[in-house]
Formats: structure tokens, sequence, C-alpha cells
């Protein structure tokens, strides 16, 4: 995946930019939705986002945290799957970090149920990561989390 892979269309008063991230041979998308001053990173199903997004004004990220590589057990039948196609903890941190100077909400998603990732220790990596003005959720099904004016 040397090239960076873009499509951008409109629907509405939404604008949605995808792009391709790495995910085992499996070609998978992330996308950044614009609508009114927010703009929205979705990223799940990715081991990485390998480009440089700091320029793009990110200001929520609906994100994968997926796993901890020291609570991957080595008898795990999908390992292979679980460390290249989903992101570690430290990787999407990493990746908030890095694109954090507009952020001001960030929604964790797609979390592992397989015992490879502890929130209460994502929890307390988060403060070294995530700037203090950002609030930041665990993802529940069936929730709706108010972003400004945008409901998701």
């Amino acid at each position: 995946m040397s090239e960076y892979k873009r499509q951008r269309t409109h629907l509405g008063e939404f604008e949605v930019e995808c792009f391709d991230v790495y995910h085992n041979e499996c070609p998978c998308r992330a996308f950044i939705i614009t609508v009114g001053k927010e703009k929205i990173l979705y990223a799940t199903d990715f081991e990485f986002v390998s480009y440089d997004l700091s320029k793009v004004g990110i200001t929520v990220m609906l994100v994968e945290l997926n796993y901890m590589s020291e609570l991957v057990s080595d008898d795990n039948d999908h390992i292979e799957h679980l460390c290249r196609g989903h992101a570690e903890a430290r990787t999407t941190l990493e990746l908030i970090k890095h694109n954090s100077a507009k952020l001001h909400t960030v929604l964790f998603c797609h979390m592992s149920r397989s015992g490879s990732l502890d929130r209460a220790k994502a929890e307390a990596l988060i403060p070294e990561y995530v700037p203090s003005w950002v609030k930041w959720y665990w993802c529940k099904a069936g929730q709706t989390y108010q972003i400004d004016s945008v409901p998701f």
C-alpha cells in the first residue's frame, strides 16, 4: 500500500472521504466525514494508519482499540488475524496523540472480547496519549453519543 488511494463523495450535508488502511491481505477503508465544523475519523479493522492526517484537523475520532499485545496468548487460534488485522491499544493511542490539535472527542469501538483487552489497563495508558481537553468514551452497542450538534 504505497499509494494514498482515496475517494470523496457528498451525501447531503456530509462530505465523505475514504482511504485504504492496512488489514492483513483484506482491503479495508477508513473514512473522514465532514459535516458542519466537524471532521470525524472513522477507522476500524486496521493494523495501522500509514498516512499523516495531522493537517486534516480531525475533531472527532471513532476508532478501534482492539487488543493489548501483552494480553495476547500464543495459543490464540486467531493470533495472526488479531495482530495483523486489528489495532493494538498503543497504535490507536499514538494515532490520537499525533492528530489531536483540534480533537475534542474520541469514541473507542471494535474492542476485543477474547480476553486480549483489559479496559482498566488501557484507561491507565490514556492520559499519556490523549490530551486532557479531549472527552473519550468506550462505545456501547445501541448507545447514541452527542458530538456537538451531530448525534452519532
